[in-house]
């Protein structure tokens, strides 16, 4: 027999049997229930955990060819992640299906208690993605979120906070295999986005107004246990220290105390390290570019004199939330800025030296910050609107 008579017959025995095999593990698509979102917390009275997953079906509306979303909330509890997801066979009537997932939400109480307890599921099993979205709860269980919405889209109002996180800078996404990498460090410290339930209690007509979800700074982790909360500046300083400001507005003054909205369209960050003697010290240069985008006044400050107060202002705002954040950082001693790993990058032999004492160095670590900004552009109105009144005073 010849070469290829011989090749074919290979082939030939390789696909033959595929061909009668039918896809015994598979599931039929209409007998699963795809999860979209799914809330993770320690219950209130018994030990174990508990999930709450929320699903989507499209339901027929009156319009020609329209349909309209509305959500499946479901819930278990079990003694593990793995034990709970089974015990929706006792009621569900379809097979729960994660590959889908979009976000692993935290309650705060399963935070502080164990994080890998509640993801090492999320990240062992075969059907979960890495690429998932992972937030915690603040001051709330990560099923309140979900409930928010009653048959409501939940995960869509969470998908519209991450769309616009850029726009202020004070959090940002983070997907399940960012946090799992951090968290895996033995020398840096992981952070969370936190979402929080604002409470409404005014009322519109004879129809109190929905409560609504907030995206509010991060969660910060020591070892596997939730800390401690930053928001506001802290939250934006560390940000810009790594390099994950988008956009966002700082408000300065003119001199004659008005309002300036300054629209930062762009940054970058520089961080040197050195070790001399075995003490490391770090450099942390932020360079911003902004635009104004708002005058309260009259002031005319398009000129050189005028423009360079405002550069230094923003400089002193930002300089401000980098040293806040490093101040919590250091007292907390939690390199939530991957210091650490960035020393052991430059300088790999000497980081030998003092990798084994880097918790006792990161509180004392001397951190130098610069900030260097540049207003580029005014936008359309090159001087306020009505100046010459200020000229005329």
């Amino acid at each position: 027999m010849d070469k290829k008579k011989i090749s074919l017959l290979i082939i030939l025995i390789c696909v033959f049997p595929m061909m009668f095999t039918s896809c015994i593990q598979q599931t039929e698509i209409d007998k699963l229930i795809f999860v979209r979102a799914v809330a993770l917390d320690k219950p209130d009275t018994e030990s174990g955990v508990k999930i709450t997953v929320e699903s989507e079906s499209s339901l027929p509306t009156t319009g020609k060819g329209e349909t309209q979303k509305k959500a499946l909330k479901l819930h278990a509890e079990g003694k593990t992640i793995f034990d709970a997801d089974r015990n929706f066979s006792l009621y569900a009537e379809r097979d729960i299906f994660w590959g889908h997932a979009k976000y692993i939400l935290l309650g705060e109480k399963a935070a502080k208690e164990d994080v890998l307890k509640y993801l090492d599921f999320f990240i062992r099993n075969h059907e979960n993605r890495l690429n998932t979205t992972v937030a915690v709860a603040r001051n709330q269980s990560a099923s309140n979120l979900l409930e928010l919405t009653g048959t409501g889209v939940t995960h869509k109002k969470i998908a519209s906070l991450f769309d616009n996180a850029g726009k202020l800078s004070v959090s940002r996404e983070i997907l399940l295999s960012e946090f799992i990498e951090r968290l895996n460090s033995k020398y840096s410290s992981a952070y969370l986005p936190c979402i929080s339930l604002i409470k409404n209690t005014e009322e519109i007509g004879s129809h109190e107004s929905e409560d609504h979800l907030s995206l509010d700074g991060f969660a910060i982790f020591k070892g596997k246990k939730l800390l401690d909360f930053i928001t506001d500046k802290e939250a934006r300083g560390l940000n810009w220290i790594n390099g994950d400001v988008k956009s966002t507005i700082i408000v300065v003054k003119d001199k004659k105390e008005n309002n300036i909205s300054l629209e930062v369209i762009g940054q970058d960050v520089n961080i040197k390290t050195s070790i001399k003697d075995d003490i490391p010290s770090i450099k942390v240069k932020v360079s911003v570019e902004s635009n104004i985008g708002e005058l309260e006044g009259q002031v005319d400050v398009f000129d050189k004199q005028s423009l360079m107060q405002l550069e230094k202002q923003q400089n002193d705002i930002i300089k401000d939330e980098l040293e806040s954040v490093i101040t919590f950082a250091k007292e907390n001693n939690v390199d939530i800025f991957g210091f650490g790993d960035k020393i052991f990058h430059q300088h790999p032999v000497k980081w030998e030296r003092i990798k084994d004492n880097w918790n006792e160095i990161f509180p004392e670590l001397k951190i130098e910050v610069e900030v260097e900004s540049k207003i580029s552009r005014v936008y359309n109105i090159q001087q306020p609107i009505r100046y010459w009144e200020e000229k005329t005073k």
